[in-house]
């Protein structure tokens, strides 16, 4: 009994709706002979669509007029109203998030300072001594060291400029790749003053980065 009146509750719910939708003259001549012959505009629904969903952008509000209106006749009438408009109630519309060749770039950029930061920390960490690259570690270290800065900076999207570049973003990951780079960057600005504690800061800012 009660699922009945509930269905019948709706009913009337969306036959008041439709009443709404329709020019004053239609309302006042034509329901009293049913609904059935009457229709309404489409950009009325679309209307109600978007009130309804504001938050939803053009593309996603032309694929819910879609289910009421599929031949895009302008015009809809009540039987397929009532159809669809319960459709559009219930259907929830994600957004596939779209790679640009600026967000493949960065992907890019963020692979490889991965791979180079891991393979030099391994090469710095080895129990072999490289002494024909002693003079690259710092060099090597500081270009690693600001292209992973860049990456992350980038990746964070801290102003307007950089809003296309969509990439995930992880908090702890982008938190702990931030503090690297600035245990780095301590580690470089000590070699520069000749403290011989650089390299340990720049090898300890590496492996937190990596």
């Amino acid at each position: 009994m009660l699922r009945e009146r509930a269905s019948a509750d709706r009913q009337q719910a969306l036959r008041s709706a439709f009443t709404a939708l329709l020019p004053r003259g239609n309302v006042e001549a034509g329901l009293s002979e049913g609904y059935e012959d009457q229709v309404v505009e489409a950009t009325k629904i679309r209307e109600v669509v978007e009130t309804l969903r504001p938050h939803y952008n053009e593309y996603k509000v032309d694929a819910l007029m879609k289910i009421i209106d599929a031949n895009n006749h302008g015009v809809i009438p009540f039987r397929d109203y009532q159809a669809g408009i319960q459709k559009i109630l219930h259907t929830s519309l994600r957004s596939a998030r779209q790679e640009s060749r600026q967000s493949l770039l960065l992907s890019s950029l963020t692979v490889f300072v991965a791979i180079t930061n891991l393979v030099y920390v391994l090469l710095l960490s080895s129990p072999l001594e490289f002494l024909l690259l002693s003079e690259l570690i710092f060099p090597v270290g500081s270009v690693i060291v600001f292209l992973g800065l860049a990456e992350v900076i980038m990746r964070l999207r801290p102003c307007s400029c950089l809003s296309s570049l969509s990439t995930a973003r992880h908090s702890i990951l982008d938190g702990l790749a931030i503090f690297a780079g600035i245990i780095s960057l301590t580690g470089l600005i000590m070699h520069v003053m000749n403290n011989s504690k650089g390299l340990q800061w720049l090898l300890l800012g590496r492996a937190v980065g990596g």
